[in-house]
């Protein structure tokens, strides 16, 4: 019993530091690419120089990014989602975002009744990396939304608590669609 707790507790600690590595690596586009440097030459080389070099440069690309404003999101947002308890539809934001503010508001509608079919988004945020952070209010439901900005892309998953029901869960894919300014 004990051999099984200790087996658990290393997993848990190993997806842990893998989803920590993975997901800042995911976020700046640069997934998998130090490891793959890491593993091809070996230390001292000039593809290991190269490699320190990149990384200052990204440093350096890391905190002009952290001074500049967050990105606007203002405009209308749709796209597919999948839901545990409810399938497949369609989800549409309408985000405002008030210039240099990385707060988010507007409203939401869904395909999908089981999480509320629509409302107001609260305490949404953008945060300078890149990921972003909504609370969808709707019906009975309260769906936390978390996710990342990329391109023009907020791919996210979401938790809808107090539905009346079972807790669902599922995923999204929405794209800034053109003329999408409220």
């Amino acid at each position: 019993m004990v051999h099984k707790i200790a087996l658990a507790s290393l997993i848990s600690v190993l997806a842990t530091l893998f989803l920590m590595t993975s997901v800042s690596g995911f976020a700046s586009g640069s997934f998998g690419i130090r490891s793959a440097y890491a593993q091809t030459e070996p230390v001292g080389t000039a593809a290991d120089q190269s490699t320190d070099s990149e990384m200052v440069n990204s440093d350096q690309t890391t905190l002009r990014r952290q001074q500049q404003p967050p990105p606007n999101l203002t405009g209308r947002w749709s796209g597919p989602m999948h839901d545990t308890e409810g399938g497949d539809g369609q989800l549409t934001l309408t985000i405002t975002q008030p210039q240099d503010s990385a707060g988010l508001h507007g409203d939401w509608s869904s395909t999908i009744a089981r999480i509320g079919g629509g409302g107001n988004l609260g305490d949404g945020d953008i945060a300078k990396d890149d990921f972003v952070h909504l609370k969808l209010n709707g019906g009975n439901c309260h769906t936390i939304v978390h996710g990342t900005l990329i391109n023009s892309h907020i791919i996210a998953v979401y938790k809808a608590k107090r539905c009346g029901g079972p807790r669902s869960s599922g995923h999204f894919d929405l794209t800034k669609q053109e003329g999408g300014a409220p």
